[in-house]
């Protein structure tokens, strides 16, 4: 294998799968990633899951075009995983805002971990038995980050409705997930 490859070899690897580009392109960037990822608070038992799921995105990217060369895949792949640690922690965030718990009296990790993917789930699930608007509206508001005037504006209503809107949405999105 040659000590390095050019962005444009990379690309081209990335983009048919070559297994031993795409290795080396893990061996270059891990040390990185594992860095970035740590200094965000990742958990280091959630790191490898997010690499993998970084390389796929990465792929994916490359092969719809999406990647504009603008920096390179190494750099690019960090941003990715930081993306997707950063969207994971919203996740939580906002499904610790779903069923209005505090998980931060939890003492065991692993626990906390465990109960945070089991809350995710139930939500998932659930969020798709609501309405199409309260689905909508709990994940502009929740994942997206929309405030509620925009929502307002968006669909026409009074800021006054969408919030009451919104509340019985995660009323009855919460009873769903604790019943």
């Amino acid at each position: 294998m040659p000590e390095k490859y050019s962005e444009e070899e990379l690309i081209e690897g990335l983009r048919s799968e070559n297994h031993i580009l795409i290795e080396y392109i893990y061996l270059i960037s891990k040390s990185r990633l594992y860095s970035s990822l740590l200094k965000l608070g990742t958990n280091k038992h959630d790191i490898p899951d997010l690499i993998q799921d970084s390389f796929v995105t990465l792929i994916a990217n490359i092969r719809n075009d999406k990647f504009k060369n603008q920096s390179g895949i190494v750099t690019y792949l960090i941003g990715i995983a930081k993306y997707k640690h950063l969207n994971n922690r919203r996740l939580l965030s906002s499904a610790n805002t779903v069923l209005g718990m505090d998980i931060s009296d939890v003492k065991y990790e692993v626990e906390l971990d465990d109960m945070k993917e089991e809350q995710l789930n139930q939500i998932r699930v659930n969020l798709k038995k609501l309405s199409s608007d309260c689905q909508d509206i709990i994940h502009k508001f929740y994942f997206k980050r929309i405030r509620l005037i925009d929502l307002a504006n968006e669909y026409n209503y009074q800021e006054n409705y969408i919030r009451t809107k919104k509340n019985r949405c995660m009323k009855k999105l919460k009873e769903l997930v604790i019943s």
